[in-house]
């Protein structure tokens, strides 16, 4: 990220194949702006809305506001712009690691690991397989449903699933601000499609709407990750998708949300 002044940033453009800048590119570059406002306290959770589509050749400038520095926790709103647009807004909210109380999580589901898993390109929806192209530094695979009880492929309640693998293949040191703007990048690049699994011959337009992360446990991107992923509604054109992301000690590390646009093509 590059300073422009007091709490301002400009994100670097990524090169891609596509003329859209790809909305976890938004997210991570705009939570990695909020963070480098904020010492001493890690993200533990995020709140985005996207109002522009963004022109993937060029950078986005983001302005931080400091609403808030606490003792415990802290706030930030960002803003992204292009050509003058405001493309985005985001909510942020830090908190130190010093406090206790209750504990419990969602258990990590028991599906096989990343080794008994698939190229993610063999399940994914025709229209999506582009994108991978700039998605080479992530090793990316999908447990197949041959491996899976009907149980786990549509468990009561839950519309379409699946479950996904991913590591980082780049080398990260252990900063924790850039492994959670890593896992923002992440959470946008499958998460959802996961609505388009039961429609896979419709034509439709895609867009990520809205975006929210909660970070749950310390995370490292550089490890394998299963993201327990399925979409509860589509309706009015639009998809609502969820995750859960676990490492491979079982822990529960983060939970994802999502709405997009699955609009009918006319």
């Amino acid at each position: 990220m590059k300073p422009l002044g007091e709490d301002m940033y400009q994100g670097p453009a990524i090169p891609t194949a596509f003329t859209r800048t790809f909305g976890g590119q938004v997210v991570a570059q705009g939570l990695r702006a909020a963070q480098l406002t904020v010492d001493g306290k890690n993200t533990h959770s995020l709140h985005c809305y996207f109002l522009e589509g963004g022109v993937a050749a060029q950078p986005i400038d983001f302005r931080v506001e400091r609403v808030r520095d606490g003792r415990s926790f802290a706030a930030r709103r960002v803003e992204g712009y292009q050509n003058g647009k405001r493309m985005m807004i985001m909510t942020a909210s830090f908190h130190h690691d010093q406090d206790r109380g209750p504990e419990h999580a969602t258990q990590m589901p028991q599906v096989p690991g990343p080794e008994e898993s698939i190229d993610h390109l063999e399940i994914r929806p025709q229209a999506a397989k582009k994108r991978a192209l700039d998605w080479m530094d992530w090793d990316i695979r999908a447990v197949p449903e041959d491996k899976l009880s009907h149980e786990q492929i549509h468990p009561a309640g839950q519309g379409t699933h699946q479950y996904l693998w991913f590591k980082n293949t780049s080398d990260m040191d252990s900063d924790q601000a850039v492994h959670q703007a890593a896992l923002a990048y992440l959470s946008d690049m499958t998460l959802l499609y996961t609505a388009l699994l039961d429609h896979p011959a419709q034509e439709l337009q895609v867009a990520s709407l809205d975006h929210a992360m909660w970070f749950l446990r310390p995370v490292r991107v550089d490890e394998w990750l299963l993201v327990d992923q399925y979409s509860p509604s589509a309706g009015g054109g639009v998809g609502l998708t969820k995750g859960n992301v676990f490492n491979q000690a079982g822990e529960l590390v983060a939970v994802l949300s999502q709405e997009g646009l699955l609009r009918a093509k006319h």
